[in-house]
């Protein structure tokens, strides 16, 4: 197992859960590095709701996870990452975030910072360091909203 064979079946792994919900790929942010996966991926307006985008970075390494958190694939863990859903508003009122940040307290290190929120409040969130689960949040974010407009 190496990497790039952690980093095919992750990007696989993003590319058919975002389908699954009906985003539409789009071209990803530029600066993915060694080890990096970076998504984006649109969400169109014909659902019903606001657009939203959908920015993935996720860093690959080697190994077994050293903090047992649960994010190995193919002889690797996921070192970190970053999930960011941009719901029709721009900064941080328009924002869900999910993040694995290693140097964090335990508690803290799978955390997100609230739709929203401010950047600075982080929450504990280990549940949802599953993509199709994350997704599933996000949407309801966009669902709660709409039924509040409407």
């Amino acid at each position: 197992m190496s990497i790039a064979s952690a980093l095919r079946s992750r990007s696989a792994l993003w590319h058919d859960v975002l389908d699954a919900f009906g985003y539409e790929p789009a071209d990803p942010r530029p600066g993915a590095g060694a080890g990096e996966l970076r998504v984006r991926a649109v969400r169109p307006v014909i659902y019903g709701g606001p657009a939203a985008v959908i920015d993935v970075a996720e860093l690959w390494a080697a190994g077994d996870d050293p903090d047992g958190l649960g994010t190995e694939e193919e002889g690797c863990y996921l070192r970190a990452a970053s999930w960011h859903a941009q719901i029709e508003a721009p900064g941080d009122t328009g924002a869900e975030r999910l993040d694995l940040d290693r140097t964090k307290p335990r508690a803290l290190m799978i955390h997100r910072h609230p739709f929203g929120e401010p950047n600075a409040v982080r929450r504990p969130a280990a549940g949802l360091l599953v993509p199709a689960r994350w997704l599933e949040h996000v949407e309801g974010l966009i669902y709660e909203g709409f039924r509040a407009d409407g």
